[in-house]
């Protein structure tokens, strides 16, 4: 069967070539990750502010749920993803 869509890989500097698509995030790294290096925990933010496109679909059981691992909560999508979402005039739903 033919491809429905294209998927395209890349980093946030590939994103300005794709104004007319979907930023398809699937369970981007975690903010709150302290082991992780500064650009890989802001992966999720930086990609939304540099998408010029019009729709974000973001994958995680919920941005506000606070799952616990090894004793710590953790958020999948945290506040700089969430406010990068809002200040992109992007509306969050369920």
């Amino acid at each position: 069967a033919p491809a429905f869509t294209q998927i395209a890989t890349g980093g946030v500097a590939d994103l300005a070539a794709h104004p007319n698509s979907v930023l398809f995030l699937c369970w981007p790294p975690c903010e709150a990750d302290e082991t992780a290096p500064e650009h890989v925990r802001r992966m999720a933010a930086n990609a939304i502010e540099a998408h010029a496109g019009s729709s974000v679909a973001l994958v995680v059981d919920s941005p506000w749920a606070l799952p616990i691992r090894d004793g710590k909560a953790v958020q999948a999508a945290g506040p700089e993803a969430l406010d990068a979402l809002r200040a992109g005039g992007f509306r969050l739903a369920p």
